[in-house]
């Protein structure tokens, strides 16, 4: 019998509605139907149980909620998510570090070292998202979770225009998230190639 996984958070199966409903929700551009829906959370009186709550979802998480894939292709996501968010980050030069100022040649110096680390890595876990989804899911996977553009954008960027592209491009990205997952869950298989 395999091991059961933990409950999905857009799992709402014999979750209990909240007795007293739901708070009030801040007007604003970014609260709207497409962006907050109930998700299933850990009670926190009882860590067995699980109540419903509204969160912000976005568009993994709606994915996820449709049903094309399942909660460990989601994290698989978020993980790549992460990296490429790696990719793009700027580092402070002048920052203040322990509650001691460093002279700018010391700051410089660690910029770098640190900048090359964060390169490796990336570079480590590009190799490896590689070898898993090979060089188009790869490009795919960084149009959309890295570029941020949406499914039909990435699509239109891949030479897939049109209807039958997007569900391509839809049903492509679903199952490079899946095998990420898969290979994530196999044994021996370290996340970032080592």
């Amino acid at each position: 019998m395999p091991p059961r996984s933990a409950p999905s958070r857009h799992d709402l199966d014999r979750v209990p509605n909240s007795p007293g409903g739901y708070a009030t929700l801040a007007i604003s551009v970014h609260n709207g139907a497409s962006t907050i829906a109930p998700v299933a959370v850990p009670d926190v009186y009882d860590g067995r149980r699980r109540v419903r709550a509204l969160a912000r979802i976005d568009f993994l998480d709606r994915e996820c909620r449709a049903g094309r894939f399942d909660a460990a292709a989601l994290a698989a996501g978020r993980d790549c998510e992460r990296v490429f968010e790696h990719m793009t980050r700027i580092g402070g030069g002048g920052q203040w570090l322990e509650g001691d100022r460093l002279d700018q040649a010391t700051a410089a110096d660690m910029l770098a070292v640190l900048g090359v680390q964060r390169a490796r890595e990336v570079n480590l876990f590009l190799g490896w998202l590689v070898r898993q989804v090979g060089v188009n899911d790869t490009r795919l996977l960084w149009f959309v979770l890295g570029d941020r553009l949406t499914l039909a954008a990435a699509a239109l960027s891949l030479g897939r225009p049109h209807r039958r592209g997007l569900r391509y491009t839809r049903d492509r990205f679903a199952d490079a998230l899946r095998t990420l997952a898969e290979a994530k869950a196999a044994k021996g298989k370290a996340v970032h190639g080592r």
